[in-house]
């Protein structure tokens, strides 16, 4: 990996950005890159997006981000480049929980950015992940991840 600098960021103005983006294109539902000249439902970027499929409809604003975290990012200061480097992050295993992150996933980019996290805001940041690459709109992935939340905190 390279040397390159990230803008500094906390999980709450993460969160926050990816709730307003949930909020500002409720119907919005990101279509991961083709990789290999195959459209991988699993496969998220933080700077890419299928924006060749037919019914595409990007907002102006997502035009140089991917995915929900993507935009949040773009809207915490990061730039085309330093999105790329994130989908560039490696996979990882915790060595506290054992628990393994695939590439370029956010708890693997969060842990890569030096973020401070609980255990309930990673599984948040990765749920409402996992249902957006799953073809949820963003409304609906974050609903799912307060579902969890409210369902698992409280």
């Amino acid at each position: 990996m390279t040397d390159i600098q990230f803008p500094e960021v906390t999980y709450d103005q993460i969160e926050e950005q990816v709730r307003a983006l949930a909020e500002k294109y409720p119907e919005y539902v990101y279509k991961p890159p083709i990789r290999d000249n195959v459209w991988q439902p699993i496969a998220c970027s933080y700077l890419l997006r299928a924006d060749t499929a037919d019914d595409a409809v990007v907002p102006p604003e997502l035009t140089d981000c991917g995915c929900i975290f993507g935009g949040a990012f773009k809207n915490l200061g990061f730039t085309p480049n330093q999105l790329l480097e994130l989908d560039k992050t490696e996979a990882r295993v915790d060595e506290e929980t054992g628990n393994e992150y695939g590439d370029s996933e956010i708890s693997t980019v969060l842990d890569r950015l030096e973020i401070p996290v609980s255990g309930d805001e990673q599984r948040w940041a990765a749920i409402v992940q996992s249902k957006q690459d799953q073809g949820f709109t963003w409304v609906e992935a974050v609903r799912n991840a307060d579902e969890w939340k409210v369902a698992h905190i409280t």
